[in-house]
């Protein structure tokens, strides 16, 4: 019996489309399960158009962009485990056909109770499973630990639903003006990853105001130091750099032997978050309060596994933050133990099906 591993990204003729490669990082948590046996890479968005001998494939993570080529092919057994639902297309994901099949391969475990929710009204036995990159010490926990501390996303803006009114934007000049030479210094580092050299100019301008609201709103609860000394890093990455899915594991690979080592991470990216759970990194979990229905449904059930900080980055306004004080280089910070029984869960129940 062979198995098939998600991959994600499809051709495109935009030379700046991106990817996120919190996806390929899901996909490694899967890929532990069967490493050692056959495996074929499908995509994601065309699993309908699978055909050969019968793969067992482990269906988690984000589903999905194209709704209409749902559900996979018959030559695919799967187990649904970690499955997440987007509310942008339940409505399209909820025909007969669909429901059909999802019942037919019931239990859904999900990644979050929204999705649980969804399942359960239409009458499918479905549970919360949590996200299996809560597994992933099981292969990258690291013993040693560096000095480094990284700030991954702590913004997504895409997903904010409002936009800064005048008296906001006016707060902005003002905080540029008097903290320019700061901002400056965290800029270079801040920005390098998303629209290359200097500081704010009419390319990079949204990326700007993207630094200032993150100094803006964690400048009263994270030290001058860690903001100026820490690595920053991105999800998001061009696909035109990373052409092919060799490149995009590797760098997937990369991140998470980076997380396993750092001193603490401070990120809104889930799948940052979650893998450092399982790594044993302390890891503070960025909640923007501002964020729509598309990416608050992923949330339920996983917030009570981090310490979060509560935040409206619209309005640089901090509701709760986890650490009493400041932040500083070398505060001790500590993860809940809460996500332990998840992630034994989820790997007896992989594991059983890899090798049933």
């Amino acid at each position: 019996m062979k198995f098939g591993i998600l991959t994600y990204c499809q051709p495109t003729a935009n030379e700046q489309a991106r990817f996120n490669i919190g996806d390929y990082i899901q996909s490694l948590a899967a890929l532990q399960f069967v490493k050692d046996q056959g495996y074929l890479f499908l995509n994601r968005e065309a699993l309908n158009e699978y055909k050969g001998e019968t793969l067992k494939m482990i269906l988690n993570g984000w589903f999905m962009h194209h709704p209409g080529n749902w559900p996979p092919s018959e030559d695919i057994d799967p187990l649904f485990v970690s499955f997440h639902l987007n509310n942008s297309v339940r409505e399209q994901m909820a025909t007969p056909e669909n429901l059909r099949y999802f019942k037919a391969h019931a239990p859904i475990g999900c990644r979050d109770t929204s999705t649980r929710q969804f399942f359960q009204s239409h009458r499918i036995e479905a549970y919360y499973s949590g996200c299996l990159t809560l597994t992933l010490g099981r292969t990258y926990k690291s013993q040693e630990r560096s000095d480094t501390i990284y700030i991954v996303d702590p913004i997504v803006e895409h997903y904010s639903t409002e936009r800064p009114t005048m008296k906001e934007v006016l707060s902005y000049f003002f905080t540029f003006v008097f903290h320019f030479f700061t901002l400056k210094k965290i800029g270079k580092k801040y920005i390098e990853w998303n629209a290359g050299n200097g500081f704010i100019n009419k390319e990079n301008l949204k990326y700007g105001i993207r630094l200032l609201r993150f100094y803006r709103t964690f400048k009263n609860v994270i030290s001058k130091e860690v903001m100026l000394k820490a690595t920053y890093i991105t999800h998001f990455y061009e696909i035109s750099e990373y052409p092919d899915d060799t490149k995009r594991f590797a760098l997937a690979d990369d991140l998470l032997r980076k997380y396993a080592s750092a001193r603490y991470v401070i990120t809104s990216r889930i799948h940052c978050a979650l893998p450092c759970l399982g790594l044993g990194t302390p890891v503070i979990y960025i909640n923007n309060t501002d964020e729509n229905s598309i990416s608050q449904c992923r949330f339920g059930g996983l917030g009570e596994l981090f310490q979060l900080a509560s935040v409206s980055i619209n309005k640089c306004k901090i509701f709760s933050f986890p650490y009493p004080g400041v932040l500083k280089w070398n505060s001790v910070l500590k993860n809940s133990e809460k996500y332990r029984v998840l992630e034994k869960k989820l790997w007896e129940t992989c594991s059983a099906f890899v090798h049933e």
